[in-house]
């Protein structure tokens, strides 16, 4: 698999609270829901609007990077919160998943190889995931000059601020959190890879078997089940398309490229 193109046109700016909301007004995004906050959904994945909002109020949170972290590189939830620095390339721009931190009886957690050869990966990362993890550095060397002798090191990327493991569940309320702060519906944090294999289902020149290796499903008959929603929608923008394209064609009238499809 090569590197894959951005995701989306985003930005990881410096910013505290009020350049967040310059970043806000100037993407064009809603501003952030009050009171009960946006309704759960854990079936659909975001739309790269969406994912904008989320982006503004996320890149700067301890959490927030960590689940941009997930919807920019389709990785299980706990294959990021197994992810050590030593199985990541920063110059090369590549991870290497060979074990998560899954949840076991009593609440408690271990590290386990993965079930199978697809998911034991080696993954070219974007560029925004790539900003995701330099932005992790820079938050835990901060966390490690502030706890001095207490500070604990795992050799983890996504650590609690004293550098001990993150408990996979522990990311839901995060992430509800996240979402009502960006205005967005909240989705499952499973969506979130759902979300990253929509977007690249939508880029050109993408095909279904680089999709499935990213996500490390053992056939590419298993992403085309579980995303075949995602391909039919794309299908009938393809099937509109050519369609307005021969129509153009019989009475002479140039297509405006440019037109959207719906």
């Amino acid at each position: 698999m090569g590197r894959i193109p951005r995701m989306l046109v985003v930005e990881f700016v410096p910013r505290r609270d009020a350049q967040a909301e310059r970043e806000r007004v100037k993407l064009g995004l809603p501003k952030p829901m009050k009171g009960r906050g946006p309704a759960f959904d854990s079936r659909k994945a975001w739309t790269p609007e969406e994912l904008r909002a989320f982006h503004a109020v996320a890149q700067h949170d301890r959490w927030g990077i960590m689940l941009l972290f997930l919807v920019y590189t389709g990785m299980r939830r706990s294959e990021a919160c197994g992810l050590h620095w030593d199985e990541v390339d920063l110059h090369e721009g590549t991870v290497d998943i060979v074990e998560g931190l899954v949840k076991v009886s009593g609440g408690k957690t271990t590290f386990e190889t993965p079930k199978s050869e697809a998911s034991a990966r080696a993954l070219p990362l974007s560029q925004e995931a790539l900003e995701c993890l330099r932005e992790r550095r820079r938050q835990q060397a901060l966390d490690r000059a502030r706890r001095g002798d207490a500070w604990v090191d795992s050799g983890l990327v996504f650590t609690y601020s004293k550098g001990t493991k993150v408990h996979p569940d522990n990311l839901k309320r995060e992430m509800a959190r996240l979402c009502e702060k960006a205005g967005v519906r909240r989705i499952a944090i499973h969506t979130l890879r759902d979300t990253f294999a929509t977007l690249l289902a939508q880029q050109k020149d993408v095909s279904l078997e680089v999709i499935s290796g990213y996500l490390g499903h053992v056939d590419p008959a298993v992403t085309l089940h579980r995303y075949r929603q995602v391909q039919q929608e794309e299908m009938r923008k393809i099937a509109l398309r050519k369609l307005r394209q021969g129509t153009a064609s019989l009475t002479g009238t140039p297509e405006d490229e440019g037109r959207a499809t719906d």
